[in-house]
């Protein structure tokens, strides 16, 4: 049977404003796309060597293909080349001639035996002639006996309203024009906020209003339906905050449907694309440490060749981001639900390495994201360091007391360079909670804990009101800073200042809330903290006695550490 596993989108209006290089390059001639397809002027000639539209070598291995066929519908006449990019350099494989006054078919097959061991993409490029061309469809197939493929697809959302309209109208218009792929999709929506009815999404999609459980909670709620339900083959966990390209599902589905060997079971993850820069990759796939974590091709341009075969690289990965995550049901029957008492952050890492037994992850498949610095509040750092305590309990790679105390001291030495005092003590409240074991922590009020750490965080106002206040302009403040070069050896013998006294102090400077450097607070006794995605600020003020109180903190948390730690392990080593 013929399966179409890479389906070429061409949109005239992506879910992205500036993502056309992720599409189609022009490499000459006037090229045009519509929903019907591309039309090529006369001597025109695009590429397809782009994230969307690339066909990876990895399918070869995935699905053990011997060959593979570029297919496409056309009218006049055109070109058609099938290429092979690689670190070796980019071959042509086939080139043939076609020509049409009506709507036809054209095809190239491909022997793919030599490729399986080889890291790179194929792609097609297609020319026109004088009289110009239309390409109508195409994309890569191959001949394989297909899979049953049922996937239910999880939006965990959080008064995010307009995210998920817009998405899920995408989603349902793309389905409802391939009735075959409907079939094999089902989409629901579990709505933390309960802001949501079912006449904001389309009739296909199922709404479940739930109480505010975090995304652990949310995405365990839509699995658990899932389950219910029965007939799944597979979940999918994306977020709310995405925008989608709705092709990647098609191809999710194409994908499991064709893998075969030690890939049958395999878990397939995206790709995460910055929103605010549409060719940038975030991140691809991770690696965890045992005390923390490490994103796997990040900051990858995927606008050049480089950047797309740096993605066919599989550097060890223990886990996908639930920003588009797609597993077996099978794993959750073998290994349980995701832990619910997480709430947000690290719980996909924690499941990952739980239930993960095979991840892939090709160029093709992802999302765009919402920047993370446009959603930045420090209360979220009782929530990754606690969870990576449990994670770091339970996977620890040979982490264990010590390595998760320096990773305490580095926090407290980051928050007192960076005058965020309060930070010491939410990241403490973190320890102390870990240590307290998994039945205090499962039994926490997640929502009531947040406000209660709120309480303690300075009030983030508009920039401009802050600016106003203190005299300085928040844009200007922030570009200057990031043109003053540090000066290492002066900042730590003084211990970024604190050993100098009140008289070398400039009364205010700026610094970026999200990503500071430690020279940005040195001699500085305010400090604007401004987040230009939000253009929100709040202002701290140098106060020396906290480096004592910090030194306090970080023996407690030792002694802590060394006498708890243990048994805390224990409790959330027997949690499944």
């Amino acid at each position: 049977m013929t399966v179409r596993l890479v389906n070429f989108v061409f949109p005239a209006d992506p879910p992205v404003s500036g993502a056309e290089e992720c599409y189609l390059r022009v490499r000459g001639g006037g090229v045009s796309c519509d929903e019907g397809g591309v039309t090529l002027g006369a001597g025109a000639e695009f590429s397809l060597d782009t994230f969307f539209n690339l066909f990876s070598a990895k399918y070869l291995r995935a699905a053990d293909l011997s060959s593979f066929t570029l297919d496409f519908g056309y009218t006049g006449a055109l070109t058609a080349e099938v290429r092979f990019c690689s670190a070796s350099g980019d071959e042509r494989l086939a080139r043939e001639v076609f020509y049409s006054e009506t709507a036809a078919t054209g095809s190239i097959e491909i022997a793919a035996d030599k490729y399986k061991c080889r890291e790179g993409f194929f792609y097609a490029v297609f020319a026109s002639h004088s009289g110009g061309a239309r390409l109508t469809e195409g994309g890569f197939s191959a001949d394989v006996k297909p899979k049953r493929v049922r996937i239910g697809a999880v939006v965990c959302t959080y008064r995010r309203e307009a995210f998920v309209r817009e998405n899920t109208a995408r989603l349902g218009e793309y389905l409802g024009s391939r009735p075959q792929l409907a079939s094999a999709i089902n989409v629901f929506v579990v709505d933390n906020g309960r802001t949501l009815s079912p006449d904001d999404l389309p009739p296909s999609v199922r709404l479940i209003p739930n109480d505010n459980t975090g995304g652990a909670g949310g995405f365990t709620r839509g699995l658990r339906e899932i389950l219910e339900e029965g007939g799944y083959t597979h979940f999918l966990f994306m977020d709310d905050d995405i925008a989608l390209e709705p092709a990647v599902l098609e191809r999710t589905a194409a994908l499991l449907s064709v893998l075969d060997g030690e890939y049958a079971g395999a878990c397939v993850g995206g790709a995460m694309l910055m929103r605010d820069r549409p060719c940038v990759q975030h991140e691809l796939g991770g690696r965890w440490l045992g005390d923390g974590l490490r994103g796997n091709h990040t900051d990858v341009d995927i606008s050049a060749a480089a950047g797309l075969l740096d993605n066919e690289s599989d550097p060890p990965a223990d886990f996908g981001a639930w920003w588009y995550m797609c597993m077996p049901v099978s794993a959750a029957e073998r290994h349980g639900l995701p832990l619910e008492m997480l709430f947000v952050k690290c719980d996909d890492v924690e499941y990952g390495l739980r239930a993960a037994e095979k991840l892939l992850f090709v160029n093709g498949i992802g999302v765009w994201h919402e920047n993370f610095d446009s959603k930045f509040t420090p209360v979220y750092e009782y929530f990754v360091k606690r969870n990576e305590l449990i994670a770091s309990a339970r996977y620890p790679r040979g982490k264990g007391v010590f390595a998760n105390w320096a990773k305490f001291v580095r926090a407290a030495a980051r928050a007192l360079v960076e005058q965020n005092y309060f930070i010491i003590d939410i990241i403490s409240k973190a320890y102390d909670d870990f240590l307290r074991g998994a039945d205090y922590v499962s039994g926490l009020d997640s929502v009531a804990l947040i406000k209660e750490l709120s309480a303690v965080c300075p009030e983030q106002r508009p920039s401009d009101e802050v600016g106003a206040a203190f005299g300085v302009d928040p844009d200007r403040g922030l570009e200057a800073a990031w043109k003053v070069k540090q000066n290492v050896l002066l900042q730590f013998f003084t211990l970024n200042s604190y050993l100098l006294p009140r008289a070398c102090y400039r009364k205010v400077a700026v610094a970026h809330m999200v990503k500071p450097r430690p020279i940005d607070f040195f001699r500085a006794e305010s400090v604007v903290h401004y987040n230009p995605y939000t253009r929100t600020a709040y202002v701290t003020r140098i106060r020396k006695r906290e480096l004592f109180r910090a030194l306090n903190k970080i023996v407690c948390v030792f002694f802590k550490m060394l006498f708890r730690f243990g048994r805390a392990k224990r409790s959330f080593r027997k949690l499944r």
